[in-house]
């Protein structure tokens, strides 16, 4: 059954990421009917609906969800005794944590990016949120909270702590200011 699972999370993320990038803007969709030419996505119908759907939503963030469905499908039907062994307020902070990250990613799109095809960067999403906070927060301010949510997505999403992030680039990058101060004696010594 696990397996089955698994099976079926990676082919609905291969049938995501084949119809999002065979889209064709003349193609019948969620937002459009089209023109009167066969369907080109190599997903057919549903892969036009689909990918126009997504793409409509999230924008260019949208190629990202094959990659998180199949992540999710591996994590989820993988070790499915250890997801058990989760509390729901655990479950409940990574799933707020999804919602943070995709807010801040889409909004930070909208604002910052260029369009895909005749799509906002950021989907609906993104342009709504980034839209509604632009007048009250400006462009700085506006970023400065999407990074937020986005970074704070993440630390709820994955477990990632920036501050541990931070102390270990610190200490690469006074390993590294060392290392460059003894290189010219290793060189003389070496060569000289």
């Amino acid at each position: 059954l696990l397996e089955a699972g698994l099976l079926v999370s990676c082919v609905f993320a291969m049938f995501i990421m084949l119809a999002l990038f065979s889209f064709d803007p003349a193609d019948p969709g969620w937002a459009q009917t089209g023109y009167q030419t066969p369907v080109r996505n190599l997903g057919g119908a549903v892969g036009a609906y689909l990918s126009d759907l997504l793409l409509n939503l999230f924008g260019l963030i949208a190629y990202s969800l094959p990659f998180v469905v199949a992540i999710i499908g591996w994590l989820l039907f993988q070790k499915y005794y250890r997801l058990m062994q989760l509390d729901y307020l655990t479950l409940g902070l990574k799933f707020i944590g999804f919602i943070m990250f995709y807010i801040g990613i889409t909004s930070i799109a909208s604002m910052n990016f260029d369009d895909v095809f005749y799509f906002s960067a950021g989907g609906i999403l993104g342009d709504i949120l980034s839209n509604s906070l632009l007048p009250y927060l400006s462009f700085a301010g506006s970023t400065l909270l999407f990074l937020l949510f986005f970074c704070s997505g993440i630390v709820l999403l994955t477990g990632f702590s920036w501050l541990n992030f931070i102390d270990r680039v610190g200490a690469y990058a006074i390993k590294g200011l060392l290392y460059l101060k003894v290189l010219p004696k290793i060189f003389q010594d070496k060569f000289g």
